[in-house]
């Protein structure tokens, strides 16, 4: 499922780069709330839920941050749509303009699109999309990044070395 994917993912990062940091983040419309945790290195979280609202995380990490954003990069594992959990906002273009905002602050996006090219998820965001005013084929990325990967399956793991190749120069 993508979850495990997701941690799998997540996994591999933290692996090749020790001193990199992982957080959690997932919210509901149910009485859990949102929750941003630290998760330990070669750790997964024991459940978790799969809606967010991505534009809550980044502001997080702003904060998180201290606002210096500058040589910072991050590795976003996401399906690439936010959820509607967002407080008084459109999730899809808040999440855009404040990707955006970071990137333009400094902040580089290297970007592992778990499930994005599975059909059956294509479908179930069309409504989201058309909400939003886009279309599968005009929605492009949220995020401004520098290297996207797409990683539908474990078979898909390879690919995951573009995204290392642009991590290495960095760590």
């Amino acid at each position: 499922d993508a979850m495990t994917i997701a941690w799998d993912a997540a996994a591999a990062f933290t692996q090749r780069y020790p001193q990199a940091e992982v957080f959690a983040f997932s919210s509901s419309d149910r009485s859990e709330g949102t929750t941003i945790q630290p998760i330990p290195n070669g750790y997964r979280p024991a459940r978790s839920t799969s809606s967010n609202a991505d534009c809550s995380a980044l502001l997080w990490l702003k904060h998180h941050l201290g606002g210096d954003l500058v040589n910072t990069v991050v590795v976003l594992i996401s399906d690439g749509f936010p959820n509607s959990h967002c407080t008084n906002c459109a999730p899809i273009s808040h999440t855009k303009q404040v990707a955006q905002e970071m990137y333009d602050e400094g902040i580089r996006y290297v970007s592992v699109l778990v499930h994005y090219d599975n059909p059956s998820n294509k479908r179930d965001r069309a409504d989201l999309l058309q909400r939003a005013g886009e279309t599968l084929s005009t929605f492009g990325s949220l995020y401004p990044a520098d290297v996207a990967v797409h990683v539908n399956g474990p078979d898909d793991f390879p690919a995951m070395a573009e995204a290392f190749k642009a991590l290495d120069h960095r760590f």
